[in-house]
């Protein structure tokens, strides 16, 4: 079977001939040159056997000897604090979360000091509590005076009206 090979708009400056048919798919050539089965079959003959590995490659230069041959003066731990930036404006505030449920009751202290030793029932563990009378203070500072007791005659009047919370009584 012949090859044709063109080159656009002909080789000698005179028109393009017409199209010619349509060719001949890679499979169609493979069965006219003798091979035998269906196309699957054919599309899987294409795939070969698997290559040997190839051999590794030599070991590449670290990002600080990257930077060294860029430019970079100073040692590593000089190159690693310049990879340090500003610190970042802070962010906004979230929105709160959702109330949690409520736990479990816990024990009354009566029942804490029941697990703690205490023996007796809720009555004894209460008067426990009471520790003994304390001595007396001493006096407090004194009041002001509050309202009095005013006693007057039948007749008689206060000038100037009473005062408040003023108790008045009249005898006879």
């Amino acid at each position: 079977m012949g090859m044709i090979i063109s080159s656009p708009g002909g080789s000698g400056g005179g028109p393009s001939g017409p199209a010619g048919p349509p060719g001949d798919s890679a499979y169609q050539i493979a069965v006219a040159n003798g091979f035998v089965g269906n196309e699957a079959a054919w599309l899987n003959s294409l795939k070969g056997t698997n290559g040997t590995n190839g051999t590794n490659g030599a070991n590449g230069q670290s990002a600080y000897q990257i930077a060294v041959a860029n430019g970079f003066v100073g040692n590593e731990a000089a190159w690693l604090a310049s990879l340090v930036g500003a610190n970042g404006t802070n962010g906004t505030n979230g929105t709160n979360g959702t109330n949690g449920t409520n736990g479990a009751n816990g024990q009354s202290a009566y029942e804490v000091a029941v697990a703690e030793g205490f023996v007796g029932d809720e009555a004894a563990w209460l008067a426990s509590l009471v520790g003994p009378t304390g001595s007396p203070g001493s006096p407090g500072a004194t009041g002001p005076a509050g309202p009095g007791i005013l006693v007057l005659g039948a007749n008689e009047s206060i000038p100037g009206g009473t005062p408040n919370g003023t108790v008045i009584v009249r005898m006879p």
